[in-house]
């Protein structure tokens, strides 16, 4: 008995040491495929020390200077592209910090690109090598209430193409991976009620599909959290919603717009009026719009020709169908079979009739 439990003891030491050594080298191969590490270091202007991003109270005009080590874990040497953007809401709800371009902003009175300077725009690292990279804050002189929000971005730059010409024409799809460190200055004081107003409707086309896009305007200098939508949309003067979308738990930034889109379920858009209804809640504050809205036969021709529209399914009107008619066959063969059954029961009463008067009579 002491023999197998040690034996026992044995194989769970080996099948642990197993599992840890799986884990350790799954960890280290995410590590090498990324091929770089971002570590920022804490600030003593932090708001809270518990942060992992850079969230700083700076006073008037003061100036900051926050340090990033980047730490290249290839065996190769590489380039890391690093840049400033201010924080943007996408159309999933989700804040990004990066790609600034692509979304709307709205009454922003100090963009972050202009109060943050890097030391190295581009940084090359040799096999295993790290660098530190300084950002020079400097906030606004003029005071504000809210919070200037964005993001320190990194991205290590592609150097394929560059040695082999030839790659620029291939059509294989290369990983890109990218860090973000949100960057936030406070004002004097915090926002806690938000102004949110509509933009107008827009009738486009994503990845294919054709949606209805109602901007959503965070006007406050501050983050939208715990965002719960809820969007209809009516053919105008109908109460049925042709529509519906739902979102929850999605996030806005700073003063950005939200492109809440509401999908059309892969149908033909139809020319005509419409009316589109957004309630919005976030906490203990709700917001609700109202808007018109119109498809033209031009537009409507020109997404629906790229668009990826489902056909309609009509499986299951002809399953009723046919159902419908085998049961009205059913039903004609019931009668038909009970009249041929009552008919042959009547002859044989009949004839059972006949043949009684008949020895009647003899007798």
């Amino acid at each position: 008995m002491k023999i197998k439990k040690k034996l026992n003891i044995l194989v769970l030491i080996l099948t642990l040491s197993t599992v840890c050594w799986l884990i350790q080298g799954a960890s280290y191969a995410e590590a090498a495929s990324v091929g770089y590490s971002v570590i920022p270091h804490p600030s003593e202007k932090q708001v809270d020390k518990q942060n992992t991003y850079y969230n700083l109270k700076l006073a008037p005009g003061e100036k900051e200077n926050i340090k990033v080590t980047i730490k290249n874990n290839s065996e190769k040497e590489i380039t890391i592209d690093t840049n400033v953007d201010k924080a943007t809401t996408n159309s999933n709800g989700v804040v990004e910090y990066r790609n600034s371009n692509k979304h709307k902003s709205t009454n922003l009175k100090f963009d972050l690109t202009d109060l943050v300077e890097v030391s190295e725009a581009q940084i090359k690292l040799a096999a295993n090598e790290t660098k530190d990279v300084t950002f020079s804050i400097t906030q606004p002189e003029e005071e504000f209430d809210g919070v200037i929000a964005g993001g320190i971005n990194f991205t290590q730059k592609n150097t394929e193409d560059s040695e082999n010409p030839s790659s620029k024409s291939n059509m294989a799809i290369r990983n890109q991976y990218s860090y973000s460190i949100a960057l936030v200055l406070h004002g004097k004081k915090n926002l806690d009620k938000h102004e949110l107003t509509s933009g107008d409707i827009e009738v486009k086309q994503s990845n294919g599909r054709n949606n209805i896009y109602f901007p959503i305007n965070n006007e406050t200098a501050a983050f939208l959290n715990k965002v719960n939508i809820k969007g209809d949309v009516y053919v105008k003067g109908e109460n049925k919603a042709i529509f519906s979308e739902k979102l929850t738990n999605a996030q806005v930034a700073p003063n950005s717009i939200y492109e809440y889109q509401i999908g059309t379920n892969q149908t033909e858009l139809k020319p005509g009026k419409y009316t589109a209804k957004i309630l919005v809640e976030s906490k203990a504050q709700e917001w609700s719009f109202t808007k018109d809205f119109e498809i033209s036969e031009e537009k409507s021709k020109e997404l629906n020709d790229t668009a990826v529209i489902k056909e309609n399914d009509y499986s299951l009107y002809v399953l009723g169908a046919a159902g419908i008619i085998l049961l009205i066959l059913l039903i004609i063969f019931v009668i038909w079979y009970v009249r041929r059954k009552n008919k042959e029961i009547e002859e044989l009463k009949n004839i059972y009739r006949a043949e009684n008067k008949n020895q009647y009579v003899e007798k």
